[in-house]
């Protein structure tokens, strides 16, 4: 089964903002961004993709979120 439960935790710590939905057409869809965190204002798309599996896609998404937690905020 696929938890989420990371990744409230760390949202409210940080301040991503999620899209998350399912399409019959591209299947599950995770979009995790950094609203008006880049230089120039911009938001900052840490992890975009999808999958047809909720659990890999969740896996591979836990990933991106904690490398970019790591490198560009001091951990998460």
């Amino acid at each position: 089964m696929a938890d989420i439960n990371w990744l409230a935790e760390i949202v409210k710590v940080h301040k991503f903002h999620i899209e998350f939905y399912y399409s019959s057409i591209t299947d599950w869809c995770l979009t995790i961004t950094r609203k008006g965190c880049a230089k120039d204002g911009g938001d900052i798309t840490v992890f975009d993709d999808e999958c047809y599996d909720l659990s890999l896609l969740l896996a591979k998404a836990e990933v991106a979120v904690k490398d970019y937690c790591c490198e560009h905020l001091g951990g998460y």
